[in-house]
């Protein structure tokens, strides 16, 4: 989606009633989100075009020529507005943005596609990535296409994006990385590398809205985080078509000295991860061992709504390093399917490696996995896998050949129960594996391992699956089947929906809706070549629910005059709820949101001096300011909210519901709100096509 500029109409301003109080909100302390897309005020906004020159002013009538000149140019707040066109350069960032002053902003100009290209550049020790981010912080890079760097030698690491060192406050969103490469035979190559060299931590790392594809990577991964690391986002990419792992989130790889070595406290969140195989690539002798999404000694780590089909490996969740383990990993509500070996691996392969340990893997959904029929089935645990609960999640095979399986006696503790099992075959020839034994019914594995003792063998009736919508009709057996359980479960599942809808939760990746369309489904397997620009909507299938809360014993937090005559606030575990008063709201009104408590940056409402606002709901839509600060009207839709449970507009009141995720907060930061009524006939932004 492109983002359009509209101004607001300001001719009538009777048509405003603001309500006047800013209201401090602190949200919710259990999270651990960075804050996402803070644009600096903008101090000063420098232009970069092929056809300018670096001894030029960088104004937009005289342009620099290279990025390299923005780079060594630009300081805290400053923004360089890159044009079309193809630059063929290393680019090395050293200078750093600042908290008070904002963010150093590399940033393709507004409607165009800047373009790196490393085709006629030579890899060595030190020029080995197109943008290097070294001892660098509050930095954001946007919108490029970067692509056709490559190396045969093992002793250079080409990247598109590398970030090192003490970095930290990183963004790296909406850009297109393609044909990086290594032939080396011992070779590394990475499309987007953060890498935790450092004794001090990197931390606030958001990487958002890429497409990273087409790598020939050696021994390394598309999109990897190593090392120290603490704090981070890994959010609706699209990571496809490379010759190893797509996104890794590693440690104990001796990134670093006298630190923690683990990437640490972060989400992996609404990635669609597709056709990434190690089946061809030299450093793995025709051995398919690519995971879609991989947790490799890191720990504390949400994986989350993502989507992984057509790799070696759907999930795996494991320690390449002896001693060493993985732990604190949740795996929820992901769909996984057709993938060649297992959808879910867990533990080391071997002995010798490390393993998997207080792990969850919970609301999945498995659909015809181990394609290559190497044994793996659905989940297979390796060695050394330790106290994981894997509950509330469908595995369905319709080939003979295991479900789930437990491959040696390494390892203890293991919770398995509250799934839904299924094969078109007949339960007699499925062969269920533990430690060893082979069971030849459902009834006697259960008995003989302890495993499943609530869980279900049979058919989950999906709506489609032959078009893949996974959703569940009304006669599933995995409907209010599942269990709740503290920790285990969030707030929505892998449409956008709420993940508790009726009295219990459903089992499986997609929570039933009583009257959700049919022939709706998740749209992130629409594979296209095009990058991804705009964040997937939540469903407008899902119906509005009765609010539970009694706004009668909420306290009015702000009041407005005759239209909008009130604002109030609650919240919860997962959400914030707000509620305006008054009358004719059914007309369009407004809730501006100021996210990163920073009165300077984001969008400067007419009638809110320095409000600041990095996020708008408008008409039920939500959107993210994408302008350069000020009364530049630029916005990007996010999600919709019309029409779900989350919102519900009536002439006397309005009624939302935030998540943290689809603002991109932080915790611990606070929100400044503002309602703005009918301030025009028209919408300000664009309807979503």
């Amino acid at each position: 989606m492109k983002t359009t500029k509209n101004q607001i109409t300001m001719s009538n301003h009777t048509g405003y009633l603001f309500l006047g109080k800013l209201l401090l909100i602190v949200l919710l302390a259990n999270l651990f989100y960075p804050n996402d897309n803070t644009l600096a005020a903008g101090q000063t906004t420098y232009y970069v075009s092929t056809t300018g020159n670096d001894m030029n002013p960088g104004t937009k009538e005289l342009p620099w020529k290279t990025i390299q000149k923005a780079a060594n140019i630009l300081v805290a707040g400053d923004t360089a507005l890159v044009r079309a066109g193809i630059y063929s350069e290393f680019v090395q960032i050293k200078n750093s943005g600042s908290k008070s002053k904002g963010y150093i902003t590399f940033s393709a100009y507004p409607g165009e596609k800047p373009v790196i290209d490393g085709t006629n550049l030579s890899v060595s020790n030190k020029n080995n990535s197109l943008v290097h981010v070294s001892n660098a912080s509050y930095v954001i890079l946007d919108g490029f296409e970067l692509k056709n760097l490559s190396s045969a030698k093992n002793n250079h690491f080409p990247a598109g994006i590398r970030v090192r060192d003490n970095s930290h406050h990183i963004q790296i969103t909406n850009n297109n990385i393609h044909h990086i490469s290594t032939s080396a035979s011992n070779g590394n190559a990475h499309g987007i590398h953060i890498y935790g060299n450092s004794s001090i931590p990197m931390e606030d790392i958001i990487i958002r809205n890429n497409e990273v594809h087409h790598l020939k990577t050696g021994s390394s991964e598309a999109l990897t985080l190593s090392g120290n690391i603490d704090g981070f986002i890994v959010n609706r990419n699209r990571i496809h078509d490379n010759n190893n792992i797509g996104i890794d989130i590693a440690g104990f790889y001796q990134a670093c000295v006298k630190c923690i070595d683990q990437a640490r406290n972060g989400v992996v969140s609404d990635n669609s991860v597709y056709r990434n195989s190690s089946a061809t690539n030299p450093s793995y002798n025709g051995v398919y061992a690519a995971g879609g999404i991989y947790a490799d000694g890191a720990t504390n780590v949400v994986i989350e709504r993502n989507t992984s089909y057509n790799n070696d490996f759907g999930i795996e969740i494991a320690s390449e390093n002896f001693g060493k383990v993985t732990n604190n990993i949740t795996v929820r509500n992901n769909l996984v399917r057709h993938n060649y070996g297992a959808g879910i691996i867990m533990g080391g392969s071997e002995s010798s490696n490390g393993g998997a340990s207080y792990n969850t893997i919970v609301n999945n959904t498995l659909i015809d996995n181990d394609l290559l029929h190497q044994g793996y089935g659905e989940i297979t645990l390796q060695w050394n896998n330790v106290r994981n609960r894997l509950i509330n999640n469908i595995l369905v095979s319709n080939t003979k050949k295991s479900l789930i399986q437990k491959v040696n006696k390494s390892g203890h503790d293991n919770v398995i129960d509250y799934n839904l099992l299924y094969s078109s075959l007949k339960e007699d020839s499925i062969a269920w594996k533990w430690e060893g034994s082979t069971y030849r019914s459902w009834e006697s594995y259960k008995e003989s391992t302890g495993n499943d003792s609530h869980s279900l063998f049979s058919n989950p009736n999906f709506v489609s699956p032959d078009t893949l919508n996974f959703d569940l009709l009304s006669t599933s057996p995995a409907i209010n089947k599942g269990i709740s359980s503290p920790g285990l479960l969030n707030d929505l599942d892998l449409k956008g929906q709420p993940r508790i809808y009726d009295e219990n939760v459903d089992i499986g990746a997609f929570e039933f809706q009583s009257t959700a369309t049919k022939t709706d489904n998740f749209k992130s397997e629409q594979i296209t070549t095009k990058p991804i620009v705009e964040p997937l909507p939540i469903s407008n299938t899902e119906p509005r629910k009765e609010s539970s809360i009694d706004w009668s014993k909420v306290k009015v937090l702000s009041k407005g005059s005759t239209y909008a005559r009130s604002l109030k606030m609650i919240q919860n575990d997962l959400n914030m709820y707000l509620k305006v008063d008054g009358k004719s709201l059914d007309q369009k009104g407004q809730f501006y949101l100021n996210t990163d408590n920073n009165e300077l940056s984001g969008f400067q409402v007419h009638f809110w001096k320095a409000s600041g606002a990095e996020y708008l709901l408008e008409n039920g839509r939500l959107y993210q300011y994408t302008g350069l600060g000020g009364s530049d009207w630029s916005w990007k839709f996010v999600a919709l909210y019309k029409g779900t449970s989350r919102y519900s507009q009536s002439t006397s009141s309005i009624e939302v519901s935030f998540s943290p995720k689809d603002l991109g907060i932080t915790s611990l930061s606070p929100i400044k709100i503002g309602f703005v009524w009918n301030d025009s006939k028209v919408d300000s932004i664009p309807m979503n096509k």
